[in-house]
């Protein structure tokens, strides 16, 4: 009950306060005196200033308020208002209770200590406030609520207001001169070009811009692109640990794979190429290293170097050729990758290929031979320019190209020397000039392959040279039984003129009829086969069938023999060994093991080789019909010289008897038997040792008249 009447009274004491105040116009209980407050009182006060000042004024709007209607100030009466003397009397009483009050009542939250007072104003003795009231609203409390137009005085105090503003009017103004010297000039002239900045100009310029790829931008990448990566890597670990199989097989499937990038398929194939090769497997990584080549590998610098290094591993140039005749010759060009063999390769092709239209804009072989580092390589490379070159109509060529020869054939790699002296006496007896052409065919190294052709040139040459004893023992030598099957004809045109120029009618005669019975057959038969005009895939199987006959033709065994045929028969032999390899894998030996997924790689391989291999018959074919042709052409020729020369020996006969009779040379028994004697005979009917038949010569001297006359 206590607390319920001090709260009681606390409010009235405050109501109290609060019309004292309204009516004696924020008057400080603090009496105010001396010159400031009275500086401040006199200061005019703008009415729409403070809130509080807008709910004393009821009666007119704050912005109406003149001093006419506020009227003159009566300190007087402000200070005798019987309102003030109640609400002195009342703080009074208050003041001597409420500190015991303060005592009794708790510190709780509902009843916090009482704020502190702020710092009282500038003592002044009169502060006058207009006793004005304005009209309350409709429908309000009496109060207005208005903002200040110009200035906010919310939380200060006005009357400190008031005295700092006078006192900031009362300063000094700043001087106007100053008391150094002005630099503004200075500067402005130091950084005059920054201060005129020059004006923008724009220069328009003609472009022509172009997409140049179109893409769709996938953030992230497909899943099977991680998936190949992981794929990829696993199968390179694998290759570093010799497990060949596992990874040429996983190589190989992203190789062929529709989620993987065309470029990562090059890669991905040239790589299960190089562990194919390392594997043994020489076949199908040829064939996996030209699928790479195809898929343009070469567009990446790197992998083309890689490409490029690989082939030097290669033992057969017919893989080699294969991959080189899939990549450009341009990006080769712009790159320039090192590996003698894909070099020597690929300016092969140009050199073979720059006389074809289409390829007159391909880079030329000199390129190309630069970077070859083999000496062998470089100078078997110069030896096919070389005699491509002597066949030139131009004198000049032709004497470039036999010089070429000479410096090979004295200054070249010794592989390459022997090759250089058979070209070089070749063209020199073309030129004409026997002796020397001899010189040099006595001094080529003759083997097993070339024996039966080089003897018949040099046999030829000797001729020429006049040595016909020995033109005529080479020429009975290399019709023995050991070349039975050597399709020499012009061997028997050259004994026929040996014995002619011995004047050994009846022995030339003998030789015209051999010669027909030998190769008017074999002119019949060339001329059936190119009657049939087979197709050069069906014509290989016959090609094949003539090495398993027990008495085969002569041209038939020639056709056999052809480089590029033997070449390329034996490219095919050597990959169906590998490829069998690749079938027994992991049947009759445990390791290595056989993955899962091998058979689909070795029926892959066998379609892949079988593609190459009807290549391979293609080109046999047609170079043994192309050669069956010249054999052909060649025969026919032979054989109308053979018949003018029979004319010939007829008519040489007739002349050398009747130049015997006329110098009365009569042949006794005597001398026939002795002439039979100096005849030259075989030792044995069938036998003859190779190396023999480059030494033989023929006994039989002239018998020519003129020769017997001397």
């Amino acid at each position: 009950m206590k607390l319920s009447a001090y709260t009681f009274c606390l409010a009235s004491l405050l109501a109290l306060l609060a019309a004292g105040l309204a009516q004696a116009g924020f008057q400080h209980p603090i009496e105010q005196s001396g010159a400031e407050a009275l500086a401040i009182q006199s200061t005019p006060i703008h009415p729409g200033i403070s809130s509080s000042a807008q709910r004393m004024m009821p009666d007119r709007r704050p912005g109406k308020v003149t001093s006419e209607a506020m009227g003159p100030v009566n300190p007087a009466a402000i200070k005798t208002s019987p309102v003030a003397a109640a609400l002195a009397a009342t703080w009074k009483s208050l003041a001597t209770r409420l500190p015991s009050f303060l005592k009794r009542t708790p510190k709780t939250a509902e009843n916090p200590l009482p704020l502190p007072h702020s710092s009282a104003l500038p003592a002044a003795e009169r502060i006058a406030v207009p006793n004005v009231r304005l009209p309350s609203a409709p429908h309000s409390d009496g109060l207005l609520s208005m903002k200040p137009e110009s200035l906010s005085l919310k939380g200060s105090n006005r009357a400190q207001i008031h005295a700092f503003l006078k006192q900031a009017r009362s300063l000094a103004e700043p001087k106007r001169e100053h008391g150094t010297e002005v630099k503004s000039r200075a500067i402005a002239e130091r950084f005059r070009a920054a201060l005129s900045p020059t004006p923008y100009r724009s220069f328009r310029t003609a472009y022509q811009l172009s997409i140049a790829k179109i893409s769709k931008i996938q953030i992230p990448g497909p899943v099977a692109h991680f998936e190949n990566m992981v794929k990829r890597i696993d199968a390179l670990f694998n290759g570093i640990d010799l497990h060949y199989p596992k990874s040429v097989l996983a190589l190989w499937q992203l190789a062929g794979s529709d989620t993987n990038p065309r470029n990562f398929q090059a890669r991905d194939a040239l790589f299960a190429g190089i562990l194919s090769e390392r594997a043994g497997w020489e076949a199908p990584a040829g064939i996996l290293l030209a699928e790479s080549a195809s898929k343009r590998v070469d567009l990446e610098e790197r992998y083309l170097n890689i490409l490029w290094k690989q082939l030097e591993e290669f033992s057969n140039p017919s893989h080699i050729e294969n991959v080189v005749s899939k990549v450009s010759p341009h990006r080769v060009k712009s790159t320039l990758p090192a590996g003698d063999k894909a070099n020597f390769a690929m300016a092969k092709r140009m050199m073979f290929e720059r006389a074809r239209a289409p390829m007159a804009l391909n880079p030329n072989a000199q390129a190309f031979a630069e970077q070859i580092q083999s000496k062998a390589l470089r100078d078997r490379l110069s030896l096919l320019d070389l005699v491509g070159q002597v066949r030139n109509p131009q004198e000049s060529k032709r004497a470039e190209a036999l010089n070429g020869l000479k410096a090979l054939e004295a200054s070249g790699d010794r592989s390459i020397r022997q090759e250089a002296r058979l070209a070089l006496a070749r063209a020199t007896l073309q030129k004409g000039s026997a002796a020397d052409a001899l010189a040099l065919y006595r001094n080529v190294e003759k083997n097993g392959k070339n024996r039966l052709e080089v003897l018949a040139e040099q046999t030829y040459a000797e001729y020429l040279s006049g040595e016909y004893q020995d033109s005529l023992g080479k020429s009975l030598g290399l019709q023995s039984p050991y070349f039975q099957y050597g399709f020499a004809p012009d061997i028997h045109l050259v004994e026929i003129l040996s014995r002619q120029a011995l004047c050994d009618f009846g022995g030339a005669e003998a030789g015209v009829q051999r010669f027909n019975e030998r190769y008017a057959r074999e002119l019949n038969a060339i001329e059936a086969t190119l009657a049939k005009k087979s197709a050069p895939a069906a014509y290989y199987e016959e090609l094949v069938s003539y090495h398993e006959l027990e008495q085969p033709m002569r041209y038939q065994r020639f056709l056999l023999q052809l480089a590029p045929v033997m070449a390329n028969q034996k490219t095919m032999n050597q990959a169906l060994v590998d490829l069998q390899k690749i079938d027994t894998l992991g049947i009759r030996h445990p390791l290595p093991e056989r993955p899962e997924g091998w058979d689909g790689f070795a029926t892959s391989m066998h379609d892949r080789w079988g593609t190459r291999a009807l290549e391979l018959r293609q080109t046999s074919a047609e170079n043994a019909l192309r050669e069956a042709s010249y054999l052909a052409k060649r025969l026919r020729h032979t054989f109308a010289q053979v018949e003018l020369l029979d004319l010939d020996i007829s008519t040489s006969a007739a002349k050398n008897f009747n130049l015997h009779s006329a110098l009365n040379f009569p042949a006794h028994k005597v001398e026939e038997a002795a002439a039979d004697k100096d005849k030259f005979h075989w030792p044995f009917e069938n036998e003859v040792w190779e190396d023999e038949i480059d030494f033989m010569k023929a006994k039989n001297p002239s018998k020519c008249a003129v020769a017997s006359a001397r």
